[in-house]
């Protein structure tokens, strides 16, 4: 095939299973030629996201917890140090952390998201998403300290 050249084949190439003519479409070339020129990768099924790196993380879109209300220490997977950590955190902190949850679970089954106001900013969940961590290294900490022990 020649570079720059865009072809598709047409619904009977497709049922026949044998390449009788391949058509071209000028909307499918102008579209994929403008994708190469501002160099996104186009694939069939949809666009793939560039790296998110320090400088332009403020012009990616943000990733699904954050479109549903969710903090970092939300998406934890619950292993038996998590389970702990949550079990220690003040009552204040675990019913706003209940209500997100909630909040977002509703979301997901009405397939919605937040409107744009109320989406959790990456400056927002580095600031109050990690509330887990001090919690979760004590908890750690302590599992570890205690295997110590039991190794003596």
């Amino acid at each position: 095939m020649i570079p720059g050249k865009v072809a598709t084949l047409d619904r009977a190439t497709v049922l026949s299973g044998k390449v009788k003519s391949i058509v071209r479409f000028r909307e499918a070339k102008n579209a994929i030629r403008t994708a190469l020129q501002s160099e996104v990768v186009v694939k069939i099924l949809g666009a793939v996201k560039p790296p998110v790196s320090l400088v332009n993380r403020h012009k990616t879109v943000p990733s699904k917890p954050c479109l549903v209300g969710l903090y970092h220490d939300d998406c934890l997977y619950e292993n038996s140090d998590v389970q702990e950590a949550l079990r220690r955190l003040p009552q204040s902190i675990t019913d706003d952390r209940n209500f997100r949850m909630q909040r977002a679970l509703h979301l997901s089954l009405t397939k919605k998201i937040l409107p744009k106001e109320e989406w959790i900013s990456y400056e927002e969940d580095r600031a109050k998403g990690r509330y887990l961590q001090p919690y979760l290294e004590e908890v750690i900490r302590e599992r570890k300290e205690r295997e110590e022990w039991n190794k003596k």
